[in-house]
């Protein structure tokens, strides 16, 4: 249907029977001493009105102010109480959702305690959407419709200037179903369109002018969602482009797919024609050509695209003007991307050019936190190599240690360090301990962005304690391969494993986004950290060298169990405990925050070892440990002390004459025998609850101190999972 354009325009009233609406206004201004920012604003009402008898409506909003000189994206997100309040109903209601269980509940449980993840606000808003037109007053926002034109008033968002808008439209009215031809019939949209509007206004008291493109839509449906025949929830997400040409045409392309398989659902194309109405067109086809992955989420979205019309005879190539112009959303879909580009190609064998707006959604969905996580390891890998690369050059040995006063041998460190370095990365770690920095940096209020690579180093330092951990405990194995050591030699292992600790102390100086003071603090907690991993491995060689049935008795009578504990705290805390102390002095926390952050680390990562203790009576191939090694070993960890201690005399005395026999417990059929009385001891289940218990009441206790957002809810599921590892025989 096509409404002829005149003076007074069509009322775009609300449908309050729709499960959910939206006003959308894409376009730009600029004005002689403004230059040119494009814009977007979406006000959204979604979710019946009558959902569980609550008649209020709910409402939301997102908009943004890009500076395409400067690159820079400024954005706002923002909900009201009442769609909190839904939110959470809906989700709790969407117990089968394809996305990681864990991600789901601690959305749900941050979203009621302390409201939406930041930078999403969350705010009251005076809104009428009764049946005439729409009247919205969200703080500096307002929406409203004149005769002739729509109103919106927006700040700037990067000055102090506040925006009036009035856009008012140069040709028909478009109105068509968004959905027609898709076989989803849960999904139902009606679509409104002015493809084309003059802007005019004030930013301050500057006058301006520029163009935009409006959509007003409705339908029955929430976050469009299907369930398949196994009536497992799908998310849906979808690519959206509205093009104008400079031959005139205005076109609409759209793909709805499933989000997770990015399986395609329905593709349509509609072209905006002024003397005939739309036009649907089907013979098409939309490919990404390239991706961008914002630094912030680690969303990767498709900002080059290929878009052909058969129809049309139309080729055209979509280019994005910015990369960045994400926008965060409140939930479980985390982010949209929504932003200006241009269009080039050809039209009937014509060489075209445009301006094309764009929408990607479904992009930021987590439905496996583990493929996230490894995600995020190939990151840390990135920038690991960046620092230290896999062959090293001349220029990277003055980086580290300076111009030489004769001549270097790159080929030495190529060899004795990379080589080992990488050999030993490349077998696959979890790489937790940077991303819990990053995460924690970010939870704490600061962009990690300028700080990243110092954080990431914090994988040399482990890296190098493990090297030299094997040496000391003569293990033949570490992540399923032989021992460093036993691979290049001892000499060469230890060399390699020193030299990790020191070498993230070069990017420490050379950092240009702290301040001396802060250098001089970070300084302090590495050396620190350092000097407490080394009191740990002490404690823990001690307990080893020395383990006879005398010894072991007399140890087992003075609370032998918060001796280890302390050891742990010393040897496997002392580097994520570093790491949150960093992030509080680049965070500039206050000491109660500090504290509770330093409490979390040390819970996080004791809790980890205590699980670690665990599965190291795992015969599972899962995990890359043999099973058993800590009695072959002769290691004292918290899991054979309680073990010791849980068994009934006879038994335990069998276990404690085991694990003093440095000859016997390496045998095959009496190490089986000690793994056997460790297992049905009680001993692991007790740790791993234990471990659980300590992480969750430490989370607690920090929990409470800083505000929602997504950094604190993965730091969160980053416990969880890290903890609740399963055993499995």
């Amino acid at each position: 249907m096509k409404i002829t354009k005149t003076r007074t325009i069509p009322v775009e009233k609300p449908h309050p029977e729709s499960a959910v609406e939206w006003w959308f206004y894409h376009g730009f201004f600029e004005g002689e001493k403004i230059e040119k920012r494009f814009f977007m604003v979406s006000f959204f009402r979604h979710y019946p009105p009558n959902s569980n008898n609550d008649s209020l409506p709910a409402f939301s909003l997102i908009y943004s102010i890009l500076n395409p000189e400067t690159g820079k994206n400024h954005t706002r997100s923002q909900i009201d109480e009442t769609s909190r309040k839904r939110y959470i109903e809906f989700l709790k209601e969407r117990s089968n959702l394809e996305i990681d269980r864990d991600f789901y509940d601690i959305q749900i449980r941050e979203m009621e305690t302390h409201g939406p993840a930041r930078p999403v606000l969350l705010k009251e808003v005076s809104a009428d959407v009764s049946g005439h037109s729409p009247d919205v007053s969200w703080e500096e926002f307002s929406l409203r419709q004149k005769s002739d034109c729509f109103e919106i008033s927006i700040p700037l968002l990067d000055d102090e200037k506040n925006c009036t808008l009035y856009l008012r439209p140069q040709t028909g009215l478009f109105e068509f179903c968004a959905t027609e031809g898709a076989d989803l019939p849960e999904v139902d949209m009606m679509y409104r369109c002015y493809p084309k509007l003059d802007v005019t206004g004030l930013a301050g008291s500057e006058k301006i002018t520029g163009k935009a493109w409006m959509d007003h839509q409705w339908g029955n449906t929430g976050l469009f969602i299907s369930s398949d025949d196994q009536h497992q929830d799908k998310v849906m997400g979808w690519d959206w482009f509205g093009i104008n040409l400079d031959n005139g045409s205005d076109i609409i392309v759209s793909s709805l797919r499933y989000a997770k398989t990015n399986e395609a659902i329905h593709s349509k194309a509609v072209l905006l024609q002024n003397d005939s109405g739309p036009v649907f067109l089907s013979e098409i086809q939309s490919k990404p050509l390239s991706f961008w992955e914002c630094p912030r989420t680690r969303v990767n979205y498709p900002v080059r695209w290929k878009i052909d019309i058969a129809e049309l005879d139309l080729s055209l190539t979509y280019e994005a003007t910015v990369n960045n112009q994400e926008i965060p959303l409140s939930g479980i879909a985390r982010t949209i991307w929504e932003g200006i580009g241009n269009v080039s190609g050809s039209m009937a064998g014509r060489k075209i050019t445009g301006m094309a707006r764009a929408e990607f959604y479904g992009y930021g969905f987590i439905f496996n936190f583990q493929d996230y996580m490894n995600k995020l390891a190939d990151r840390v890998n990135k920038r690991l190599e960046e620092f230290l690369p896999r062959v090293i050059s001349e220029n990277h040995i003055s980086g580290y240690v300076g111009t030489p006063h004769w001549k270097n041998e790159p080929k030495a460190y190529t060899d004795l360090i990379s080589k080992p370095l990488w050999d030993m990365i490349m077998r696959r770690g979890k790489r937790w301990r940077p991303i819990f920095g990053i995460w924690m940096l970010e939870a704490l209020g600061k962009s990690s962005a300028n700080f990243e690579l110092g954080i990431c180093l914090s994988e040399l330092i482990h890296t190098g304690s493990l090297i030299i951990d094997d040496i000391q405990d003569q293990s033949e194995l570490r992540r399923g391969q032989p021992s460093l050591h036993l691979k290049y030699g001892v000499d060469v292992a230890i060399n390699a494993g020193n030299t990790l600790y020191f070498l993230p102390f070069v990017e420490l100086m050379h950092q240009k986004h702290m301040t001396a003071d802060q250098k001089l603090r970070i300084y302090q907690i590495m050396n620190d950290t350092h000097l407490k991993a080394h009191f740990g491995q002490t404690l823990d060689i001690y307990w080893s060298k020395n383990m006879t049935s005398d010894n072991l008795s007399v140890w087992l009578k003075d609370d032998i169990e918060s001796k280890i504990l302390q050891m742990y705290d010393y040897k496997t805390a002392a580097g994520p405990k570093g790491i949150a102390e960093v992030a509080a002095v680049l965070a500039e926390s206050d000491e109660e925050i500090k504290k509770a952050a330093v409490d979390f680390a040390r819970a996080f990562a004791v809790g980890f070892q205590l699980a670690d203790d665990v599965l190291n009576f795992s015969s599972s191939d899962k995990w890359s440990k043999v099973c058993g090694e800590d009695i072959s070993g002769g290691k004292l960890t918290y899991v054979i002390a309680k073990a010791i201690k849980k068994l009934e005399p006879e038994k335990s005395n069998r276990l404690k004459e085991i694990l003093c026999n440095e000859q016997t417990r390496r045998e095959k059929a009496v190490l089986a025998e000690a793994i056997d009385l460790v297992r049905a001891s009680g001993a692991l289940e007790e740790t791993k609850k234990e471990a659980k218990n300590m992480s969750s009441e430490a989370w607690i206790k920090f929990a409470e101190l800083i505000p929602n957002s997504e950094p604190k809810i993965l730091l969160n599921i980053l416990q969880m999972k890290m903890i609740g590892l399963p055993f499995d025989v």
